[in-house]
């Protein structure tokens, strides 16, 4: 391109306000940017804390679920005593041991017992976790489930230590009466089992009475430690000789789990509560009855009737009270009552017709006395407006602003 050319060019851009190069720049070449290389994780992403399973996920929250874990419990102590009764035929084999004997420390049906508590002790933190939340719980009651796992842990090394003779031996030493009399010793501990398993019962029940499967399961668990108790007293024991180890055993293991079932049960019911998931028992007649007798009905005050105007030589007829079922009248009052209706009705009708409204300003008036084909949009919206008998409170507005805006007009 010539010099003259450009000259021309910048001349005619600079009439226009725009300025331009003399020489043409090439566009920039766009850097390309590398994408970021992803680190490689070593476990997939369904290995991630928002896929696992929660520990909720672990209660049985069906009844299916919880009758297979009854079935599998009572096979599990029908094997143990099969075990047990198969002891005797295998002692050659097995010689001085009584790993499969139903009673006493390092055995099979033991360890069986504490594995049993130690799943108690689980299921009541979870309890203890949910119940934490619970809006009307106002004095902390939920801590009695810490409480409730320390016991079952408890119970879980004494089903495998033994700690009934170390207690035995430490109270007979404080009190000392274990070596003057250890009869009496005997009785004091007994009574102390009983005391300490009848004061952990009833504070369940109160804990968990709300759950009926759960209320029930508390009671079966005090029948059958209380059972494993009393056998222990020397007539108990004397009557049973042959079978005590067996009776002594089929105790525990009925009674770690029951415990064990108890928690479960009162765990699913926690939980469906806390999600909203239990059902909602239908209103029947007889919960109607029931709920109208102990909420007796508020009396509703009377409402006041509008006068009715009395012309001479008429009388007015009672009118009946209105009841659920139909009340017979005689002829002649039903004929009165007609009468009385029929000279009533216009009365009533020039009582209960509500008034007109009346025009809010001098110019509404104005504006009915006018014609709608003579007025304006303003004037007709107006004058239909007034043709209104209730008007509401958007009307009224309505209605006062278009006064406001003629008034204005005319004025001008």
């Amino acid at each position: 391109m010539s010099q003259r050319r450009q000259r021309v060019r910048r001349l005619a851009l600079e009439e226009h306000g725009e300025t331009a190069d003399t020489t043409t720049e090439a566009p920039k070449p766009v850097k390309r940017t590398r994408a970021r290389k992803t680190k490689k994780l070593a476990y997939a992403s369904r290995a991630q804390r928002r896929h696992q399973n929660k520990t909720t996920d672990l209660l049985p929250k069906r009844r299916i679920p919880i009758a297979i874990t009854v079935v599998l419990l009572a096979v599990s102590i029908g094997a143990l005593n099969l075990l047990a009764s198969l002891q005797i035929s295998w002692s050659e084999l097995l010689g001085s041991s009584n790993a499969l004997s139903l009673s006493g420390a390092g055995t099979l049906s033991g360890w069986f017992s504490s594995f049993l508590l130690i799943l108690s002790g689980l299921a009541s933190l979870q309890i203890y976790a949910l119940r934490q939340h619970r809006n009307d719980d106002y004095r902390g009651t939920y801590r009695v489930w810490l409480w409730m796992a320390a016991i079952f842990v408890l119970a879980s090394v004494n089903s495998v230590v033994n700690f009934g003779q170390f207690f035995t031996a430490l109270t007979g030493s404080l009190m000392e009466v274990s070596a003057t009399s250890p009869h009496r010793m005997f009785w004091w501990v007994l009574a102390a089992k009983l005391l300490a398993l009848t004061g952990l019962v009833v504070r369940g029940i109160f804990e968990v009475r709300a759950s009926k499967g759960a209320l029930v399961m508390v009671v079966l668990v005090w029948l059958a430690y209380a059972g494993s108790i009393v056998i222990q007293v020397p007539p108990a024991k004397e009557a049973i000789v042959s079978n005590y180890e067996t009776v002594h055993g089929n105790c525990l293991l009925v009674g770690t789990a029951l415990s064990l079932m108890f928690v479960l049960v009162y765990a699913r019911y926690v939980y469906l509560s806390a999600n909203g998931l239990l059902k909602v028992k239908k209103v029947t007649k007889a919960n109607v009855g029931k709920v109208a007798k102990s909420k007796p009905a508020k009396s509703k005050p009377a409402k006041s009737k509008p006068a009715v105007q009395k012309k001479a030589g008429v009388k007015k007829a009672a009118e009946p009270t209105k009841k659920a079922t139909p009340v017979r009248l005689a002829k002649d009052t039903v004929a009165e009552q007609s009468e009385a209706e029929s000279q009533s009705v216009p009365a009533k009708q020039a009582a209960v017709e509500p008034p007109k409204s009346k025009p809010s300003s001098p110019l509404a008036a104005k504006m009915r006395s006018m014609k709608k084909n003579e007025s304006t949009e303003e004037e007709a919206e107006i004058i239909s407006l007034m043709d209104k008998q209730n008007l509401s409170k958007a009307d009224k507005r309505r209605l006062k602003k278009l006064e406001k805006r003629v008034e204005q007009r005319r004025a001008a």
